[in-house]
């Protein structure tokens, strides 16, 4: 009988402590993120009432914004994910771009940078290219890539691999110059095989920084896309902005730019969780997605 009792009180103070617990994470959690909002969400109650006073189609309200970019961008039925016909039709083209632009810059940048790094003879004749190279706005080549490529997929894609190849090549390579020296003589100790090394030793430790660049070029992407669409292309989420801006439609332009900053921050985030997946073994990559 007392045997009983003291297993159903055990197994009550276990619920009570798995409650407690489980009650003190959702807490840290909207802690966490409503000091992360609540500045976003105080701006847009300032823009709200600011807009309402100034009364100005240049500057619509906010809530008026939102309402456009639900009628604009999310009216489509279950089959198509919720999305509407606009989705499919300018941001597919952008994601295309971007991807592919940004992939062909993952796999030049990578490969030369850890080329490059591992190589002093290289680095010392491609620095300073590298540096010039780096230097170069990209956007001051779209009336080059234009005359190159004409207006089309190829000019796009062309400007997203001059804007984000270089910071990925230079992060990639530093972080290739500056591993541990000790790491490279205990793998000369061990004997290790060129493929071992590479792979056991000089990958692991440079991946933080080659992540690191493949953030920043993320964002640079996203800009570079949206900017060269709007330079010279028929479609795209850049093309809608101007071409609804041109047209006067001015809520259509609103709720454009809130969706490329929606885009933004969704691709953001979820790089931080692929990045902290991978580096789950670097303690400031755990500490970094929970930003």
């Amino acid at each position: 009988m007392s045997h009983t009792l003291i297993q159903s009180n055990g197994g009550a103070l276990s619920t009570r402590g798995s409650l407690r617990r489980a009650g003190q994470a959702l807490h840290r959690a909207v802690v966490q993120v409503g000091s992360h909002v609540w500045l976003g969400l105080l701006l847009l109650v300032l823009w709200e009432v600011v807009a309402r006073i100034w009364s100005t189609p240049f500057v619509p309200p906010v809530s008026e914004i939102f309402a456009n970019l639900r009628d604009t961008w999310f009216t489509g039925g279950a089959s198509t994910l919720f999305l509407s016909e606009t989705v499919w039709e300018q941001l597919v083209a952008s994601a295309g771009r971007f991807a592919e632009g940004w992939a062909i810059s993952i796999v030049l940048g990578v490969s030369l940078g850890m080329l490059l790094g591992m190589n002093r003879t290289a680095y010392a004749l491609m620095a300073p290219i590298v540096r010039f190279g780096i230097a170069i706005p990209a956007t001051a080549l779209l009336p080059v890539a234009i005359m190159l490529f004409g207006i089309g997929n190829g000019m796009n894609i062309t400007i997203v691999v001059l804007g984000t190849f270089w910071t990925i090549l230079v992060n990639t390579m530093d972080s290739a110059r500056s591993i541990d020296e000790g790491y490279l003589r205990s793998a000369k100790s061990l004997r290790m095989k060129r493929r071992s090394y590479f792979t056991r030793i000089v990958l692991p430790a440079a991946s933080p920084g080659i992540l690191a660049g493949l953030r920043v070029s993320l964002g640079i992407a996203l800009i570079l896309v949206v900017v060269s669409e709007m330079f010279a292309a028929s479609e795209g989420i850049g093309a809608y902005v101007v071409l609804s801006s041109n047209q006067f439609r001015f809520l259509d332009t609103w709720s454009g730019v809130v969706m490329i900053a929606f885009i933004g921050v969704v691709s953001n985030a979820l790089f931080s969780l692929l990045e902290a997946r991978l580096l789950r073994w670097v303690p400031a990559a755990r500490e970094g997605s929970a930003l």
